[in-house]
């Protein structure tokens, strides 16, 4: 019953190599399974890798080394119609991004270290307008309203 209250819930912990995605336990990045989220500054980060296992389908992550810029677009599909889409770009370690060309202030950029891009979550409430929640190092991200606190304490559990 758990399961079905996360659908379309990122539950992660900081210094944690595992998450919990719509209900179902996977690590943050499966090339590396020693790559953890981390929390800095206030907010966790997790590989670019798990972000797009949450936007599983309706997602792309692109890299720009030309310009040194980020660019997430979200969508979703309803049959073979495209609704909510949202391009979102930033460059690497500033606090401003655009959505749909709007200018949006961030507060944690997204940044690479190692060669991995890693994400804030408070990026994915900022521009995509994901529910963000977090207590004591444990944070959940929402596609589709507040997720299930009790629900998401259980997913915590499991990951470490």
């Amino acid at each position: 019953s758990e399961r079905t209250l996360l659908y379309g819930v990122g539950v992660f912990k900081a210094n944690s190599c595992r998450m919990v995605i719509s209900g179902g336990k996977m690590n943050v990045y499966e090339p590396d399974t020693r790559v953890t989220a981390f929390e800095m500054n206030g907010t966790l980060y997790v590989p670019s890798d798990a972000v797009m296992e949450l936007m599983y389908g309706e997602s792309k992550f692109e890299y720009d080394s030309n310009d040194n810029t980020v660019r997430i677009q979200s969508f979703d599909l309803m049959g073979r119609e495209l609704s909510d889409h949202r391009l979102t770009y930033t460059t690497l370690g500033s606090n401003e991004a655009k959505v749909n060309g709007k200018a949006v202030s961030l507060s944690a950029p997204v940044i690479a270290k190692d060669g991995i891009f890693y994400i804030p979550l408070t990026y994915l409430s900022e521009c995509l307008g994901f529910e963000l929640w977090s207590e004591n190092g444990l944070y959940s991200v929402s596609r589709y309203g507040s997720a299930d606190v009790t629900a998401v304490k259980s997913a915590g559990a499991h990951i470490g």
